[in-house]
């Protein structure tokens, strides 16, 4: 198969080669379809032959097919690059010669020009005339020249019957951008027109917009319509209606999420996403109204949260004395009113939630570019021979084009971060202080932009925008990291002599007294031990869903090469191990196989002691059974292996491709590695414990290995198996730079002292892996050390009603932190069913269980939660609340028409039933009244409910 060697740096290569010298001899313009990086269209074989000439150093010519299925788009497929059919429904316009020429009703050159954002591009490729000649041509060729004003820009190609531009050129000025114009041998030059007589310079004047103005917005809600605080803390608020304004709301415009009605203030700050256009919001944003008429389709724009401060929201009463707001437009009748951008930022910077990050930043080499940052308000980082960070998907991109820039030498990885992170981890309020060497504070601000790429800079062109809050000198106390930009919000609360980094670094520029660090930082993070508790209902799983789980994310560009290495061959059994080996080696002896990378790296994850026994016996296990040098009588599929005579052990590779071909992509999957920036990873892991929850389940313990089949039932044998809090350790282990976690849901249902074993002294915060009183046991199993990791926190959830378990271990409960969870009456305070406030309803019924039991037996809001209707009211009541309250009062029916009333409990006196004619003392003592539980419906629930609130007698 050709092109075997091409690596997805080759084709880069070739990309730029191509940017810098067009298309190579002997090729042509791609006619069926484009390779597409970073949003450029190029000729797909012109790509291949030049990366071939960096893999093989094969001549470039074209001595290869193109399209579906052949090597060429197969190889383009393996690399995950783009490559589509060339798109018919482009703008295509014709470019005439000047009507003034009289030769122009017969020839004409034809382009596509390309609208794009703030102005129009004409793309890559060849321009053709008609034939025959044009009769203004004296010579055997015309000169076409490509001016773009203001830059300088020149391009000349001289053919006979074509031009060919080499690069996309993009004209994005108002007015005028550019002129383009015929160089004519004989009658001089003429402008190009558009088939209908307009120019270039007309048409831009006439239809291309001026480069984007950001406009700022309020976009204003009523609670008794739309949700709006339980749309935005489940994560649902994706578009907003639009009723004023619509000509002037546009992609990229900033909005204030603003919510009327007793608690009025701004909710969260977006950004709007998508033009006004009529169309249904999605089906988990229509949940949130109050009438679900509201939710048909409507003139409306999608929207990106980008600060969410429901839980904290800054009301309108917090911003009365600010003069900022003097002529706030929002509490006025409508739904969208205009902003000022110094009103957005100022709600910006107002607190900062917990997605915030706090960045130190040296402004250019020994902070010399500070003032002139500070007078633009941008942050600016200078690699500018990377070109637009943007093209990038992937630190490895970024170090690949900057060991080329370099000569190839080494580049550190603080460089590659600092790139990658300033374009897709830094966000719009983020912190920015700035430093001077490794002493000096000079001050600090807040992002209010995304990244951009001003090419009119002369240098420091990726840039940022910044609202900068303060400049001054100021010591530091102790030594700051030299880097570039450094993500300090991974150092708050870490510190035993202060709480918070990034408050201690502002408090020593806002003249706060604050103590000093010691000069020795300790930098390894403290790791968390939680339990939240509560009564059912609480929302405590729900909580580690929607607060945490994201906090354990990374994309796969994160994960370095040797860990996606590892992780690979940790999920692969032995015998594929070793296959991939002999991929590799063709044929070995097991002293060759046992030297392998991959055996390599399996054996330092295996608990086994005899790992050369192992490679003898999975070798011989899975022979063929024609090989006549193994005489192994029980074997096992697959049977891919063969023992040659000279004692040498081989692969057949057309068995591995008919039985196992799955081992083929794992092997090219290290080889070839290419994070995918789109696709998540977990750094979590998730348990439920329960009465069957063992040791062995949660950190390791020995399990059997089953036989293939019933004929080899001797063969039975058991191994050490690592349990998944075990396995994420190793993980987190092996990835400092990344924090973990484990969720443990129900912690107090398992045998937690047997689960946790010698655990229960490892987990504490001081006795981790690097921390102070670090300390490792020998595991009971595998004779192993084993501590756990500073970088793992771990999480628990626990009932408090539960009465089924037993309280934690007293030993355990001092080694957790605990967070209690009670019923959050706010988030379903518009919840209404026929003007009964639901969390009302909840707030009597629990003041109530408090007084007959305990606080820890309290119903949570869950029990309401989206319960909108008679009907779904009286489910709750019968299938959720009811049960729960038989179970916390024993069957004792009269508490439980104590806390919901007659309209759900019958009172029966019991007065006419006659016992037996029996003789027995005070036997009419036994004639007390009994209670009957009702099951209510939509017909009578309302009055059931009107009952338990006292409002009015159930009939």
């Amino acid at each position: 198969m050709l092109f075997e060697k091409v690596k997805k740096e080759h084709i880069i290569q070739g990309i730029k080669d191509f940017e810098e010298k067009g298309l190579p001899n002997g090729f042509g313009a791609s006619s069926t379809y484009d390779l597409v990086y970073n949003g450029i269209h190029y000729p797909p074989k012109a790509i291949m032959a030049y990366a071939n000439f960096h893999a093989e150093g094969k001549t470039i010519e074209p001595y290869f097919k193109g399209g579906l299925n052949t090597d060429c788009f197969n190889v383009f497929e393996k690399l995950q690059f783009n490559v589509i059919k060339k798109q018919l429904t482009e703008p295509i316009f014709q470019i005439q010669v000047s009507k003034t020429d009289k030769t122009a009703d017969v020839n004409f050159l034809t382009a596509k020009l390309q609208i794009v954002k703030g102005g129009y591009q004409l793309l890559k490729g060849s321009y053709i005339y008609k034939e025959p000649k044009p009769s203004f041509l004296k010579h055997s060729y015309y000169e076409m020249r490509v001016k773009y004003e203001n830059e300088g820009y020149f391009e000349d190609s001289n053919y006979s019957k074509y031009v060919i531009l080499k690069k996309n050129i993009t004209f994005d000025k108002p007015s005028p951008a550019a002129v383009i114009v015929l160089n004519r041998a004989a009658n001089g030059k003429s402008e190009w027109k558009l088939q209908d007589g307009t120019t270039l310079e007309e048409f831009e004047n006439n239809h291309v917009k001026p480069l984007k103005q950001v406009n700022y917005w309020i976009f204003q809600g009523n609670p008794k319509i739309y949700n709006t605080t339980v749309a935005l803390k489940s994560g649902h608020l994706k578009s907003w209606k639009v009723a004023a304004h619509k000509d002037k709301i546009a992609i990229g415009d900033k909005v204030i999420i603003w919510q009327t009605g007793k608690d009025a203030g701004c909710y969260a700050l977006a950004e709007v996403t998508s033009e006004v256009g009529v169309f249904e919001e999605e089906q988990f944003e229509q949940q949130y109204y109050t009438d679900a008429s509201n939710s048909k389709a409507t003139e409306r724009v999608k929207i990106k949260v980008i600060k969410n401060f429901v839980d904290n929201p800054i009301l309108n009463n917090d911003l009365k004395d600010n003069s900022i707001f003097l002529n706030f437009k929002a509490g006025n009748q409508g739904t969208n009113f205009r902003a000022t951008e110094e009103e957005f930022i100022e709600l910006l910077s107002w607190h900062q939630n917990s997605n915030t990050k706090y960045w130190l930043y040296s402004p250019g080499g020994n902070a010399d570019h500070w003032d002139e940052f500070y007078d633009a308000n941008i942050i600016a980082i200078g690699w500018d021979k990377l070109g637009d960070l943007k093209q990038y998907k992937s630190k490895d991109e970024i170090l690949i084009a900057l060991d080329q820039i370099n000569g190839n030498n080494k580049q550190k990885p603080n460089k590659v971060a600092a790139n990658y992170e300033f374009v897709n981890t830094m966000q719009i309020g983020d912190v920015i202080i700035v430093k001077q060497g490794r002493s000096k504070l000079l001050g600090y601000g807040i992002v209010t932009s995304n990244y951009f790429f001003d090419n009119k800079r002369e240098s420091y062109k990726s840039c940022r925008n910044v609202d900068w809050k303060l400049k001054g000198v100021w010591d530091s106390e102790h030594s700051l990291v030299l880097k570039t930009l450094t993500d300090i919000t991974i150092y708050d609360s870490k510190y035993d002599e202060y709480n918070k980094y990034s408050d201690y670094l502002l408090g020593i520029m806002n003249g706060d007294q604050k103590p000093n660090l010691n000069s020795t930082i300790k930098k390894i993070m403290k790791p968390t031990n939680q339990i939240l508790y509560g009564p059912p209902g609480t929302g405590k799983t729900f909580y580690l869903k929607d607060q945490l789980f994201d906090r354990y994310t990374s994309k796969q560009t994160s994960i370095t090469k040797e860990l996606h290495f590892e992780t690979v061959v940790g999920g692969c059994s032995w015998w594929q191990v070793i296959a991939i080996a002999l991929l590799d080696l063709n044929k070995s002896k097991v002293s060759g196989i046992f030297e392998h990378k991959w055996v390599q790296k399996k054996a330092s994850l295996s608990n086994s002691k005899t790992i050369r026994p192992t490679l003898w016996g999975q070798l011989q296990s899975h022979t063929i059974d024609t090989c006549e040098f193994v005489n192994v009588f029980s074997r096992q599929q697959p049977l891919i292996f063969n023992k040659t005579e000279d004692s040498y052990w081989e692969i057949l590779e057309e068995e591995v491709k008919e039985l196992v071909p799955e081992l083929f992509d794992i092997k090219d999957s290290v080889d070839n590695y290419n994070p995918d920036p789109d696709n998540i990873i977990k750094l979590y892991d998730f348990v439920t414990f329960h009465q069957s929850f063992a040791y062995e389940d949660f950190i390791e313990g020995i399990k059997p290995v089953m036989p293939e089949n019933d004929e080899q039932a001797t063969d039975l044998g058991y191994t050490i198996e690592d349990g998944v809090f075990k396995k994420l350790c190793t993980k987190a282990k092996n990835d400092p730079k990344n924090r973990y976690a484990i969720f443990i849901d129900e912690i107090n249902r398992g045998n937690v002292s047997a689960i946790f074993g010698e655990l229960i002294t490892l987990i504490e915060t001081d006795k981790r892996s690097g921390a102070k009183n670090e300390m490792s046991i020998k595991l009971p199993y595998s004779k192993k050390e084993f501590s756990v990791p500073s970088n793992l926190d771990i999480y628990g959830t626990m009932n408090t009603a539960d009465r089924s378990v037993e309280a934690l271990d007293t030993a355990l409960r001092r080694r957790f932190e605990f967070k209690e969870m009670m019923p959050d009456y706010a988030v379903i305070e518009n919840e209404e069913v026929d003007n009964i406030k639901l969390s009302e309803v909840l707030k009597k019924i629990n003041e109530r269980i408090e007084l007959l039991i305990d606080r820890d037996h309290a119903i949570g809001h869950s029990y309401f939660f989206n319960v909108n209707s008679e009907e779904k009211l009286a489910k709750a009541f019968n299938t959720k609340i009811v049960p729960l309250l038989q179970e916390y009062f024993y069957g004792d029916y009269g508490k439980i028409g104590l806390v919901l009333g007659k309209g759900f409990v019958e009172k029966k006196k019991n007065d006419d039933i006659n016992f037996a004619d029996f003789s027995y003392e005070n036997s009419n003592d036994f004639k007390v009244p009994s209670y009957l539980l009702m099951q209510v419906n939509e017909d009578n629930v309302i009055d059931a409910v009107l009952s338990l609130l006292g409002k009015k007698e159930a009939e």
